[in-house]
């Protein structure tokens, strides 16, 4: 990675990690993260080893949100 004095700089994403389906990324990056979520909600270490990372914390709280409308089941 090459930075500038500023300290930012780009990073290479190798192509296999992109998620490379614009009509809907989020749900596509949700399906190869946790593929079969909805198979494996009570399987107790299944997202022990999977994250998705966001920049900011708004996109987190949009990743979560949409994690949380596929889940069927009613609020608490």
């Amino acid at each position: 990675m090459d930075s500038d004095d500023k300290g930012e700089g780009d990073i290479e994403i190798p192509t296999n990690l992109l998620v490379l389906d614009n009509d809907k990324p989020l749900l596509s990056l949700v399906d190869v993260v946790y593929s079969n979520i909805l198979e494996n909600l009570n399987v107790s270490n299944f997202f022990e080893d999977r994250a998705i990372l966001a920049p900011t914390l708004k996109t987190s709280e949009e990743v979560n949100e949409f994690m949380l409308s596929l889940i069927p089941g009613d609020e608490e």
